[in-house]
């Protein structure tokens, strides 16, 4: 009976990769995707972190022990926070305690997702580093997405601190790729690369500076931080996961994608910064991930033609429909 790597929200954008990745260089584990979808396979659980009763049952009914919890599973967002805070909370919150508890009952790893988001104005000020965290404040968050995640890294501080779990938390930076459905709630490259594709109109925020990390990059960092990290020490940390050496404005990955797909730029419409959400720039230290030896090999260049592409196959589908 094997050893049991349980990966929850194992079915969105990066669970499907890391758990791909997982398969190939844990062979002597199970892998296990938790998520509230419909699905007809092994080693998949269909449940709903927020009812611990059912997600409790649920879990029991694994053959194996559960030798490290990999929490993806949330309601993802700065839109979607504003506009569904419950469900944000809920998963954020409430989902992520009952996961720890199971953690800790069964003597787990157990690694949480947060975001980026969670650094808030700090990032007006300099590159932020995984302690300037212990200067945060809620009232310094700019989004109800933030909060909850912030919140949520405070359970896991918590149990390590208090109750011995063997956790950490991780900090993702804008990541991207191939295989997202554009919406009003994905990333800003989805929603730039569909609309000009569709000679569709957008708007870029002035001046707004971001650092895009591959899904597959940041995929290879976080195994990275699950194979170094020592979970025996009972302290809490944090670590920042994403690519600090390609920084760009908005505007100019929006002109590079208007470029590659030969459309007119004048569906670039510019409009001014105005803090609401979200911060201006986002410049950050991965200090911590590099002494693990974490190199990020796939450039915003080559990453955006392979979103293009894909995107170009989807619009073709729906156009056969």
């Amino acid at each position: 009976m094997k050893d049991i790597i349980l990966v929850t929200g194992g079915l969105g954008f990066i669970g499907k990769k890391l758990v791909e990745k997982l398969k190939l260089e844990y062979k002597d584990y199970k892998v296990v995707v938790l998520d509230q979808y419909i699905r007809d396979y092994d080693d998949y659980i269909r449940s709903d972190i927020i009812d611990f009763g059912e997600l409790y049952s649920n879990i029991k009914r694994m053959n194996g022990d559960i030798k490290c919890i990999i929490h993806a599973a949330s309601e993802v967002g700065r839109i979607n926070g504003e506009e569904h805070p419950w469900k944000m909370i809920d998963s954020s919150v409430k989902g992520t305690l009952n996961l720890i508890n199971i953690a800790l009952e069964n003597n787990s790893k157990f690694i949480y997702f947060s975001t980026s988001e969670v650094y808030g104005d700090i990032f007006d000020e300099k590159e932020v580093v995984e302690e300037d965290m212990l200067k945060v404040s809620p009232l310094t968050l700019n989004n109800v997405y933030a909060m909850s995640k912030l919140f949520g890294e405070s359970l896991v501080r918590h149990y390590v601190k208090n109750y011995g779990l063997k956790g950490l938390s991780i900090r993702p930076f804008m990541v991207y790729g191939s295989g997202v459905y554009s919406s009003k709630y994905k990333s800003a490259l989805d929603i730039f690369i569909w609309n000009l594709i569709n000679k569709r109109e957008i708007t870029v925020d002035d001046n707004c500076i971001r650092s895009w990390c591959h899904v597959d990059d940041f995929v290879n960092g976080l195994l990275l931080v699950i194979k170094n990290h020592d979970f025996n020490k009972n302290v809490y940390e944090a670590y920042n996961i994403g690519n600090n050496k390609e920084y760009k404005t908005i505007e100019e990955t929006a002109y590079f994608i208007a470029k590659e797909l030969g459309t007119d730029i004048n569906l670039i419409r510019k409009q001014q910064f105005d803090g609401k959400f979200k911060s201006q720039s986002k410049y950050f230290n991965t200090e911590k991930l590099d002494k693990f030896g974490f190199k990020p090999e796939v450039s915003i260049e080559q990453g955006i033609s392979e979103m293009i592409e894909w995107y170009k196959s989807v619009k073709g589908m729906e156009e056969k429909k």
